[in-house]
């Protein structure tokens, strides 16, 4: 085994891992003395949409947090339609018999009146991550390869068979007298209705088994997109046809190329596809792409898409006057001239706040990937305003916000770097100036007295006096994840402390948070009020100090925040989803045959009836797999020798075979561990990374 196992990351082109993004975030407000009793506020326009479905005169969105939503003018304007639905995780949507079901992380619901109420329609409470209806009856697909049939318009359901080795069913089509799946170890057939799977792969990439996320019929062809098509050592997401019910495969067209623009959330995929009889279109992780019969492009350049939006979706309905985008940032709309997108979230409330700032006299919110908000009434209402541009009509996404004076700072985590606006939003300048890497990835603000302070790859800045550039003040990373500032006081989230500079951010030192932290989340201070999200005792809880952090008292119970933001005697929070404090590991598995063949695959998915992501389980495969975790984060980079960064999982030392920088984005480290096969049948297991004995947050994975 060399150095860096084949797979490396470092080789894509601008991969970031999807892990990075499990968690989705609601706001909460809170008396700030107390932090006892906490409220939920109105959530924001927009929000992951994983599934579209015309039927009936109106159109389905069905989302990752918020359940269903239903437009009856064409996807202009949205309302909620959750009444009755027992799990607001939407991951595939169909329609039968004058019937709309919903596929969701525990069971199949069914609605009978244009989403006013749903129904449980079965199999149980199963999670469901796929949904077909064909004249032979409904088919729905588990996330382990399970395969279940409806022939009475859901009132019951039959288990038909199990695709062999139990993957993960992203899509189920019909052709001909055939079913077929679509999973991360290939495509398989069905002749029987699905009792019975084969192996379709001749022709496809990765030996014939790459990863299928999406599967589409036009005509009497059949097309996979899949992720595994390889140049040059990096991965590069592909569609293939096949004529011939699936005996055999062809590339359409070349792979499909990721502008150098964009950034990419996770290994580069296809998540849907459709036709229009001349053009293929194509949702991936990093757009929407369209085919003319020569080549793959950008459709309408992407253009007023948010650059962190991975498109789950599209709809060309044969009533619709446009085409709808379904994104991690909502529904966007294809313009009349067929030159840009536009938002298209009226009314689509799903999504939810990742970092918040107080103004004299508004709160500023960011949604990530659904934009920037304002509210001038604590929270009870929230007002879309511009974001941050990257120049080619592409938004990013704001990961970090502070305000001083007029001024409105934005930390942007996909190479964006540092902003600021005066004038409330409604234009930006870009600040990247003194930063240590190019292409600066800011992942928190801070403002204390008059200074702003910024955290880049774990370094610690300093806005400079002119305010177009900054100072570094740390001269190696500081092992936190958020920054606080009130006064001269700077305050860190570390892993397992409280961090404290009483001098402005030269000299940190850690103080005592009254228990024992197993990982920290979010930080805020103004005057001597400081407030500290962390796990304590697998809690999650929130920390609050009257007194310059020198003693913290927990909160009775609490969301687990991903960031704060003080306004007067209220402390507003952000929340993440998961609450639970135990995250899933930043991580993709690769696998490497007897052969010496590669294939990868997620190390997570959103599943069960908990709206949660959860570790899916890595299966260890035979004697001769070769079964690798690689994990992402910082700091990796720093380490002395190879030897001096460890890896326990599930309490058994495993090897690290490689620890470092990622290669392609500036500041990412990751770290290729191999599993050890003495871990097969264990199933949840709790992952410890230390670098020269410093320990980081854990986290979890799964082994069948």
């Amino acid at each position: 085994m060399r150095k860096r196992s084949s797979f490396s990351p470092g080789r894509f082109n601008r991969v970031l891992m999807a892990a990075v993004c499990l968690l989705s975030c609601l706001a909460f407000a809170a008396p700030a003395q107390s932090l006892s009793q906490w409220r939920r506020l109105k959530p924001f326009e927009g929000g992951a949409v994983l599934a579209l479905l015309e039927s009936g005169g109106r159109v389905y969105a069905g989302t990752n947090i918020r359940g269903v939503f239903v437009s009856a003018d064409g996807g202009k304007t949205w309302r909620e339609a959750n009444s009755g639905l027992g799990n607001l995780t939407i991951n595939a949507l169909a329609a039968a018999g004058g019937n709309v079901f919903a596929a969701t992380n525990a069971g199949i619901y069914r609605s009978a009146d244009g989403g006013q109420s749903w129904t449980l329609a079965g199999p149980g409470v199963l999670a469901m991550r796929s949904l077909l209806a064909t004249g032979a009856g409904l088919f729905a697909g588990t996330p382990g390869g399970r395969v279940f049939r409806s022939t009475d318009n859901g009132a019951s359901w039959v288990e038909r068979g199990t695709v062999p080795t139990g993957p993960i069913i992203y899509a189920l089509v019909a052709l001909r007298e055939n079913l077929f799946a679509g999973t991360f170890r290939g495509v398989f057939r069905s002749a029987d209705q699905g009792q019975s799977w084969t192996a379709s792969g001749a022709g496809l990439s990765n030996n014939g088994a790459p990863n299928v996320f999406s599967l589409a019929v036009s005509g009497a062809t059949l097309y996979a997109g899949t992720n595994s098509a390889f140049e040059g050592g990096v991965s590069l997401p592909q569609v293939h046809s096949s004529g011939d019910n699936g005996q055999s495969w062809t590339a359409v067209g070349n792979r499909i190329r990721i502008p150098l623009t964009r950034n990419v959330v996770g290994v580069p995929i296809v998540n849907a596809l459709s036709f229009d009889g001349t053009n293929i279109y194509a949702a991936t992780s990093f757009g929407a792409v369209i085919y003319n019969g020569q080549e793959w492009t950008e459709w309408a350049g992407n253009r007023g898409v948010s650059l962190n939006a991975v498109v789950n979706t599209l709809l060309r309905g044969p009533t619709m006057t446009t085409t709808l985008l379904g994104t991690g940032a909502g529904i966007y709309a294809l313009a009349g001239d067929g030159q840009s997108w536009a938002a298209g979230n009226t009314g689509l409330t799903a999504a939810s706040a990742v970092a918040l700032a107080v103004s004299s006299d508004a709160i500023i919110a960011s949604a990530g990937a659904s934009g920037l908000f304002r509210s001038g009434d604590d929270g009870q209402n929230w007002k879309t305003i511009i974001g941050v541009d990257n120049g080619n009509g592409r938004p990013f996404s704001v990961a970090a916000l502070a305000v001083k004076g007029g001024s409105v700072f934005a930390g942007i985590t996909s190479f964006g770097g540092a902003f600021r606006s005066n004038d409330n939003g409604m234009s930006w300048t870009q600040i990247n100036n003194g930063f240590r890497f190019i292409g600066a990835s800011v992942s928190d603000l801070a403002v204390g007295g008059e200074d702003v302070y910024g955290l880049s790859f774990g370094y610690l800045y300093k806005l400079n006096a002119d305010g177009n550039g900054w100072t570094e003040l740390t001269p190696s990373p500081i092992n936190a994840s958020r920054i606080a500032a009130s006064g001269s006081n700077v305050y860190a989230a570390a892993s397992s402390d409280v961090l404290r500079s009483t001098d402005g951010g030269a000299n940190f030192a850690p103080v005592n948070a009254g228990t024992t932290i197993t990982g920290s989340f979010a930080i805020a201070a103004r005057g001597a009020n400081v407030n500290f999200g962390a796990i304590a005792n697998n809690v999650p809880r929130v920390f609050f100090s009257t007194n310059n952090g020198e003693s913290f008292t927990p909160s009775q119970s609490s969301p687990r925040p991903t960031a704060f933001a003080f306004s007067g005697n209220t402390v507003f929070a952000a929340a993440g989803a998961n609450g639970n404090g135990q995250g899933v590991a930043a991580a993709i598995v690769q696998r490497r045959n007897a052969a010496g063949q590669d294939s990868f695959e997620p190390a997570a998915f959103f599943d069960l009836s908990t709206n949660q992501f959860v570790a899916r389980p890595i299966d260890l495969g035979p004697e001769t797999d070769q079964v690798f975790l690689i994990l992402f984060g910082t700091g990796f980079r720093f380490r002395g020798a190879l030897s001096a960064v460890t890896a326990r999982i599930g309490g058994t030392d495993a090897q690290v075979t490689f620890a470092g920088a990622q290669g392609t984005l500036a500041g990412l480290d990751q770290c290729n561990v191999r599993l050890p096969r003495s871990l097969a049948g264990r199933g949840d297991v709790e992952i410890v990374l230390a670098v020269e004995g410093k320990a980081a947050n854990m986290v979890r994975a799964a082994v069948r």
